[in-house]
C-alpha cells in the first residue's frame, strides 16, 4: 500500500495551509485550515474563511475532537482531511490502527498525537472490555480480568507501532485458556 503524503506543520492560524480560489472554480471560498491537537482530547480540524467582500477573517469553524486527523492532497490536488476514531470493538480498532500505520509514516505523527491515539485506544478497549466482562460469570471472570489487565499494560508500555499487538480476546467459555503477560 502506498503511503499518503501528509501536509504537516499546519497547527495554527500562523502556520495554516491557505486554500485560494482556483481560476476554474470561483465558488470555492478562500480559507485557512489546520489541525488543532489538544492533549487528552485529540485532534480537530479548524478552518477560517475569508469574507469575500471585506477580506477579513471570519470566525474559526471547528470539527469535533477525534483521536487523530491529518491533512493531505487528494487525486485532484485538493486539500482534504482524514479523521481517525477508535470507538469500536477490539478487533476492529486493532485493524483500524494497523491500517493507519500502513497508510502514513509513523514519524509524521507528533508525540502528542501518538499519546492521544494511545489514550483513545485504551479508553475504547476499556469500555468494550468492561461490557464483555459483564457477559461472563464464574471462573471465567478471573481469567478475563487477567487478560484485560495484561492487554491494558501492553497498550500502556509498548512502543507506538506495537500498540495494537496485545493478545486476542480469550475464548468465552474456556477458563483454562492461557493469557500471556508482558
Amino acid at each position: 500500500m502506498e503511503k499518503v503524503h501528509l501536509l504537516t506543520g499546519h497547527v495554527s492560524l500562523e502556520t495554516a495551509y491557505f486554500i485560494g480560489t482556483d481560476t476554474k472554480d470561483h465558488r470555492r471560498k478562500r480559507k485557512y485550515c489546520w489541525v488543532d491537537t489538544v492533549p487528552l482530547k485529540g485532534d480537530r480540524m479548524v478552518t477560517v474563511t475569508i469574507d469575500p467582500k471585506t477580506g477579513d477573517l471570519n470566525q474559526p469553524q471547528y470539527t469535533r475532537f477525534t483521536a487523530y486527523i491529518y491533512l493531505f492532497f487528494d487525486s485532484k490536488r485538493q486539500v482534504k482531511h482524514k479523521a481517525w476514531a477508535f470507538l469500536e470493538h477490539f478487533q476492529r480498532d486493532k485493524k483500524k490502527f494497523t491500517e493507519l500505520l500502513a497508510k502514513i509514516d509513523q514519524d509524521m505523527i507528533t508525540d502528542t498525537q501518538q499519546f492521544n491515539i494511545r489514550i483513545a485506544l485504551m479508553k475504547s478497549f476499556l469500555q468494550q472490555a468492561n461490557y464483555e466482562l459483564s457477559l461472563r460469570n464464574g471462573p471465567v471472570i478471573e481469567h478475563y480480568s487477567a487478560w484485560m489487565k495484561s492487554a491494558l499494560q501492553h497498550m500502556k508500555n509498548s512502543p507506538f507501532d506495537q500498540l495494537a499487538n496485545y493478545p486476542d480476546l480469550p475464548p468465552y467459555k474456556n477458563p483454562s485458556a492461557q493469557v500471556s503477560s508482558d
